[in-house]
Formats: C-alpha cells, sequence, structure tokens
C-alpha cells in the first residue's frame, strides 16, 4: 500500500475511511496513561511516520498531539499529510490557565496549518478550519457494515425481570459532558413499563447512587463488544444518541442508518442538514425526549422508510 492511516485510539469512522481509501491501518497503543507510556507512543510514532515516509499519511485527531507529531515530521520529510479531525476545537470553551490546555490547543493549531488537508464532519467545521489559515474538506461517517447477527436475547438478558412483550430504546452513550443522559434517564418516567432505554458506554463510577431513584425502564448495558452492541442496535425498536455541541455530527445516526432503525437526535442545524427527515429532533427536556420515543415507536415503519431512503441516498 502506498498510504497509512496512524491513530492512538481505535475508532469505527477511521476504521471504516481508511478501508474507504485503501490504507494501511495502524494503531498505536498503550496501556498506561502514566507520561512513560505516552512518550513511548511518541517515539513509537516517530519510527511508524519514519519508516513509511514516502508514502500518504492519514492521522486521525485525537490525538491533538498524534497530528502535531506527523505536522512537525512533515515540515523535515515533505510527505503528504491529512488529518481527520474529530469535534475537539474547543468551540466555546475558555483557554483558562491550565498548561496542559495551552500545549494542546498549541499542537491543534499547528497541525491545521502545516497539514496539506484536515478532514471534517461539516461545513460549520470546514470553515473553522479556513478561518485559522488551514485547508479542510467536509467527508461525513462512511455508513458502518453490520455483521448481522442478531445474538439471541442480547437485550432482554439484561432486564432484571422476565418481559416477553417489551419496546427497546436503545441510547448510545459515553456520558461525556455534552451528553444529556441525565434527561434521557428522566425521560424514562413518562413511559410505559414496557418501553425500556437500554444505556451503552461505561457508567462513571459513583453516577447512579449520585443520580438518586433510577426509573425501573431504564437498564445500563456497560460496555460490551463490537459483535455485541450491534446486535443491541440491530434489536433495537429505536435509536438515540443526542448531543449539546451544535457542529457535531453524532456517529449513533450513522448507525441507526446501518441498522435501519427510527432515530431521535438533537435539533441542531448540523444534525438536521445531514439527516434531514430521516431523523426526528427533539430539545432535550424529558418531556419532549419521551414524547419523541411514544411517536416513534408509533411510527416505526415511516420511520424505517426514511431511514432506507436517505441511506441509499448517501451510499449512492
Amino acid at each position: 500500500m502506498n498510504r497509512i492511516w496512524l491513530t492512538w485510539q481505535d475508532h469505527r469512522r477511521s476504521r471504516e475511511l481508511s478501508e474507504a481509501f485503501g490504507c494501511r491501518y495502524i494503531v498505536i497503543d498503550s496501556q498506561g496513561k502514566s507520561a512513560f507510556s505516552k512518550l513511548l507512543k511518541v517515539i513509537t510514532t516517530f519510527r511508524v511516520i519514519y519508516s513509511h515516509k514516502d508514502k500518504l499519511i492519514f492521522v486521525q485527531n485525537p490525538s491533538r498531539v498524534l497530528a502535531a507529531v506527523a505536522a512537525l515530521m512533515k515540515i523535515f520529510l515533505g510527505f503528504p499529510l491529512i488529518v481527520d479531525r474529530h469535534t475537539n476545537f474547543r468551540i466555546g470553551r475558555p483557554l483558562g490557565f491550565n498548561p496542559k490546555t495551552w500545549f494542546v490547543v498549541a499542537c491543534s493549531e499547528f497541525s491545521l496549518r502545516i497539514a496539506d488537508l484536515t478532514i471534517v464532519t461539516n461545513e460549520y467545521l470546514k470553515n473553522l478550519v479556513l478561518r485559522k489559515s488551514g485547508y479542510s474538506l467536509v467527508l461525513p461517517d462512511r455508513i458502518p457494515r453490520f455483521g448481522g447477527n442478531v445474538t439471541d436475547n442480547s437485550i432482554s438478558k439484561y432486564l432484571k425481570r422476565d418481559s416477553v412483550d417489551f419496546y427497546s430504546v436503545v441510547f448510545i452513550c459515553t456520558f461525556a459532558d455534552d451528553e444529556p443522559f441525565r434527561e434521557v434517564i428522566s425521560a424514562a418516567g413518562y413511559l410505559d413499563d414496557d418501553v425500556y432505554i437500554f444505556i451503552t458506554g461505561k457508567v462513571p463510577e459513583g453516577f447512579i447512587k449520585e443520580f438518586g431513584d433510577i426509573p425501573p425502564n431504564v437498564v445500563f448495558t456497560g460496555f460490551v463488544p463490537t459483535s455485541e452492541y450491534e446486535s443491541i442496535l440491530l434489536q433495537a425498536n429505536v435509536i438515540l444518541d443526542f448531543t449539546t455541541l451544535e457542529w457535531c455530527l453524532v456517529c449513533g445516526g450513522y448507525e441507526a442508518l446501518a441498522a435501519g432503525k427510527p432515530f431521535i437526535t438533537s435539533s441542531t442545524v448540523a444534525l438536521k442538514e445531514f439527516y434531514k427527515d430521516s431523523a426526528l429532533y427533539s430539545d432535550h427536556s424529558p418531556k419532549s425526549i419521551s414524547n419523541k420515543i411514544i411517536f416513534a415507536l408509533q411510527s416505526q415503519d415511516l420511520l424505517k422508510e426514511r431511514i432506507e431512503s436517505r441511506s441509499k441516498t448517501l451510499k449512492s
């Protein structure tokens, strides 16, 4: 291969795009979070890039440090560099006085200017890169391809009681600051007892105790392997994924398109422009979220048709 895709964390978008571009996919990962582990990743990155200096090199950002290391090596070695940039621009967030924050922002600004191209997911971020003197291209995620194998009872096994007939609403969640997970949990209280909200992702330590009374129809799956995660999505009646960030295209929408499931997300310009009528849009109040879930459960056939139509359009 005459091109590589380098990342410090395995990510579905990177896997899908690296395959589409015909790249050799290389993950540099160390299990520790110590300064030595980070230094080891930097050293390994230098070695990998140097050994492929005659090729087109893609890097994933995050990490900002990875993008900066690649940009620094580009200056001296002259290889073409493309950075696939996620939504880690600190938009609307003050720099503060933390030296670490200033360092990563400096890495970010440096890589934007040096890279031959920065790939982003929407026009808002493209214009931001251009204002920072970079070159940019909009390229949304590739719709993933699921294995198609549904594991029997991979959803119902999470229930604390036997439920022969129930509706499964899967909330794709990482418990990040931009995700209104508390509101989604509260929304479950407005739903019938046979409508369960399954929340994926690793639950922060102490969160359940801190939250207080969790509605009985809220189920935390925890972090699960990819095959089981895909199986859960394929068995869902409705999929949720929310963000408070105006410029973020949530990955759960791509996965809903892949699974052919009704999808509810945040009412932002970026999301509406991309998903159009294939999604339902909600503000982040518990009552609004629950109302959208009820409507989605009552309109599954219509919404599945819209999802399939949008999926075909994006694939063509």
